[in-house]
């Protein structure tokens, strides 16, 4: 239905196009939704009820039909105009031109005449249409397409940072828009962030930060551009620094840590030192991750540099362990966690003790693999094939004191149960271990191998006893957590699909949206907008 309006200042002559236009105006869709006696009533009906075409008559009082022109021209230039009149004026004819009206009507016309221009007026709607439905299509697909460009550059920049570049690896062929100058800067610093509460990642997004109050860098430091790159969990995010001029780039380094120092309050923060081209980020990322490991264990956030963090020392051999081995051998396992629990003294206990770093926690840890493998060749202890691959990625996987420490004493337990002679650990206490750890893990991958050998069950024992203490199958155990945290994200915060589907667990979008719109009968989309909704 195409909807239009008519301007003149005679009513009768109104009511005779508007008949005319009745005539045909079911057989190609036509509504008249207004009329108007003069140009400034036209221009109130047009405002508020926004037709696809405009009829109007160039001599009326007030507004003549020449300034109406001249101002649909101005604030309307997609909508058609016919021009009515009742004279053969050359001004008027002119006046329409400049406007560019589609038509030009002399009266008296006829029906034929009116359907024939309102036929145009039609198929000039229509191919403008068809025209912005295809600029919008071609939009779409380039801001797809810097999307996908986006993405890819900040994977690689993740690559360079975490693990280096490729031999022969070409550094300058950035493809997005948005990163395509970071290869041309004359100076570098990497910050690494870190959060025991995951955050949201948008990708590689220039000029922004890791969660709010980084994003607010760019204003505080005027002499380098800031591209995030999401790390490899959400818990972890890196800023690389490009300084642009080199008389600017010690000023804009001095602003940038002034502003990590301000903004630290929630994460561990660390930079690096200049560098000056884009295959040192991985040094630079060397020298933060040093920084941090250096840090009191104690300490959860801040901002650290290499050379304002404590200095390293070497870390020998902890007697503790021998004591640990001597019971795990025994199966005295409540002697093994209290000699274990030396791991990390108490500042309140031992007052004078010095702080334990980041980088003596995770040497203890790889002490203690070290010495229950050792333990395990030579006694009854059981261990899974990857115990000792898995405990170091925990050990390396962030900066929490409790999961780190919950997780060594879990490793612990664990080892000491086949010695202990408890290992009629009863089925409910393994089914509540599973859960528990489904609670902390399930932005991780989960599978059932991985929970069989992390508890030191048969996969088949674990899937049945699972099923048979709560009634539901591990899969729609782990699902309905991931569906039930997603519902939160969904209904209390803005994160896009993407990075939902990454924080509950799913490296796959669509793969989330179908499993959340199974099982809740909605897509995330619009259960979104419903809870958005019912709290209005």
């Amino acid at each position: 239905m195409y909807s239009y309006i008519i301007i003149d200042d005679e009513p009768v002559i109104r009511s005779g196009i508007r008949s005319k236009i009745d005539s045909f105006a079911s057989s190609i869709g036509l509504l008249c939704v207004g009329e108007a006696g003069n140009g400034r009533e036209g221009l109130q009906v047009i405002a508020e009820r926004d037709p696809d075409m405009i009829l109007s008559d160039m001599r009326m009082p007030g507004i003549d039909g020449q300034e109406l022109l001249a101002r649909l021209k101005s604030h309307y230039p997609d909508k058609p105009i016919i021009v009515i009149s009742g004279y053969k004026d050359y001004e008027y004819m002119r006046g329409a031109i400049e406007a560019q009206a589609l038509g030009y009507l002399l009266k008296p016309f006829s029906r034929e005449e009116v359907q024939a221009v309102m036929v145009k007026a039609i198929q000039t709607i229509e191919t403008a249409r068809r025209r912005e439905k295809l600029v919008e299509r071609i939009d779409g697909l380039q801001s797809e397409q810097e999307r996908m460009y986006e993405q890819h550059d900040a994977d690689r920049c993740r690559m360079w940072i975490e693990t280096g570049p490729a031999a022969g690896e070409p550094m300058t062929d950035l493809r997005s828009r948005s990163m395509r100058e970071l290869s041309q800067a004359l100076g570098y610093m990497v910050i690494v962030c870190y959060s025991a509460e995951p955050s949201d990642h948008e990708g590689s997004e220039h000029e922004a930060g890791n969660g709010r109050g980084l994003c607010e860098l760019q204003a505080a430091d005027a002499g380098s551009r800031l591209y995030r790159i999401p790390g490899r969990s959400a818990h972890w995010s890196y800023i690389i620094a490009a300084f642009q001029v080199a008389s600017d780039t010690e000023r804009a380094q001095l602003a940038l840590q002034e502003s990590l120092s301000a903004l630290s309050e929630t994460r561990l923060l660390a930079a690096s030192s200049m560098k000056k081209t884009l295959a040192e980020l991985h040094e630079a990322y060397l020298e933060c991750r040093t920084a941090m490991d250096r840090c009191s264990v104690h300490r959860s956030c801040g901002y650290v540099r290499l050379g304002s963090a404590h200095p390293e020392q070497a870390v020998g051999l902890w007697e503790g362990w021998e004591r640990i081995v001597f019971f795990l051998e025994r199966g005295e396992r409540e002697q093994a966690q209290q000699a274990f629990s030396q791991l990390l003294p108490s500042r309140a206990i031992v007052p004078e003790a010095p702080p334990l770093t980041w980088s003596e926690l995770k040497t203890r840890g790889r002490q203690f693999i070290a010495a229950v493998r050792l333990a395990a060749s030579r006694s009854t202890l059981i261990l899974p094939a990857d115990w000792a691959q898995e405990a170091e990625t925990v050990l390396e996987s962030g900066y929490d004191v409790a999961g780190c420490t919950a997780y060594l004493y879990h490793l612990l337990d664990t080892v000491a149960a086949p010695s202990s002679g408890s290992s009629s650990r009863s089925a409910q206490e393994l089914v509540q271990q599973i859960e528990a750890y489904i609670e902390r893990h399930y932005r991780e991958e989960i599978t059932l191998t991985r929970l069989s050998q992390r508890f030191f069950v048969n996969a088949s024992y674990c899937s049945f006893i699972f099923k048979e203490k709560t009634g539901t199958n591990l899969t729609d155990f782990i699902l309905a957590k991931r569906i039930a945290k997603a519902r939160e994200l969904l209904s209390e915060t803005s994160y896009s699909l993407d990075s939902i589907a990454r924080m509950v667990g799913y490296s796959n979008a669509k793969y989330f949206m179908r499993l959340f719109k199974k099982a809740t009968g909605m897509t995330p989309q619009a259960y979104r907008i419903a809870h958005s909704q019912s709290q209005k």
